[in-house]
């Protein structure tokens, strides 16, 4: 199932808290689905907007007593009686909101507030190969500079290329991307590539891997295969220990290798094993 409403209103709701019945009106058929990303707070609200024909009346909530209060409308509409759950108010739970993200990634997750940056928080690390370890952060925010402000944030606390998540894509103006790009970071817009699954937890939509989603952020920050010298890359999984390696001797120049089942045949000299004044395996004659 993909998501629209939800997304759209993160980007559209300020503070991210509102009346249960607020809420319903914005997602609409999606409420349900998302409904466990919402927790109750211990606050009041003190106005309730009653749906009216064609527009929304807003009522002053007037509080007589315990679970006792009363909407009243100042355009003279009628009260309208109101329990104790009607006005408490709810807002996004953003590290639920994060695991689950990160989960749908199968990134390794951490949740960890972004200092002097609202609304902004590591939720984890991409981490394609050992060695290669990428922060992942997500914000939401509601204005196109607000958000501006959060990539200069991010740029300013971060060495180096990032992954940044947002509800969609609409708040990243041309500034923006340039300032991402300029840090060899990438912004993946959820929207984009999440959906819900039969059981309500976030998927990549169909036909994406993160690998795909990623393709140009990996090739902006990994290394090729070959450099310029013709060294080789070995993609190590990032999980690999010592005793998951395995090397075999298929002639007197070349290896097979194997690290948690990914495989690779190296030459000698794209292992830098060659002698550089005779490009011949430098344990030649040595042994």
């Amino acid at each position: 199932m993909p998501l629209k409403e939800f997304w759209q209103t993160l980007e559209s709701l300020p503070g991210l808290a509102a009346i249960a019945a607020e809420w319903q009106a914005l997602l609409g058929t999606e409420y349900d689905a998302v409904r466990g990303f919402l927790q109750p707070t211990s606050r009041e609200a003190t106005a309730y907007r009653s749906p009216q024909p064609g527009r929304y009346c807003v009522h002053k909530v007037v509080k007589h007593g315990p679970g006792d209060y009363t909407g009243v409308c100042p355009e003279g509409c009628g009260p309208i009686s109101l329990s104790k759950s009607d006005v408490i108010v709810y807002e996004l739970d953003t590290a639920a909101l994060g695991r689950a993200v990160a989960q749908a990634l199968s990134i390794e997750h951490t949740q960890s507030p972004v200092a002097s940056l609202p609304k902004t928080a590591r939720i984890g690390t991409y981490a394609p190969y050992a060695g290669f370890r990428f922060p992942v952060y997500l914000t939401i925010r509601t204005e196109p500079d607000d958000f501006g402000q959060a990539v200069h944030g991010l740029m300013a606390s971060t060495d180096g290329p990032f992954i940044l998540l947002a509800p969609t894509r609409e708040l990243c103006i041309p500034a923006s991307e340039e300032l991402l790009k300029r840090q060899k970071a990438s912004l993946l817009p959820l929207s984009e590539i999440l959906a819900l699954d039969r059981r309500g937890r976030f998927v990549l939509a169909d036909g994406l891997t993160i690998d795909t989603i990623l393709a140009d952020f990996r090739s902006a920050v990994l290394p090729p295969v070959n450099d310029q010298s013709g060294m080789v890359f070995f993609p190590t999984p990032p999980d690999a220990r010592w005793e998951d390696v395995t090397i075999r001797f298929r002639d007197d120049h070349t290896v097979s290798v194997n690290v948690s089942g990914v495989s690779q045949v190296c030459h000698y000299a794209k292992m830098g094993m060659a002698a550089g004044a005779t490009a011949i395996p430098r344990s030649s004659g040595n042994c």
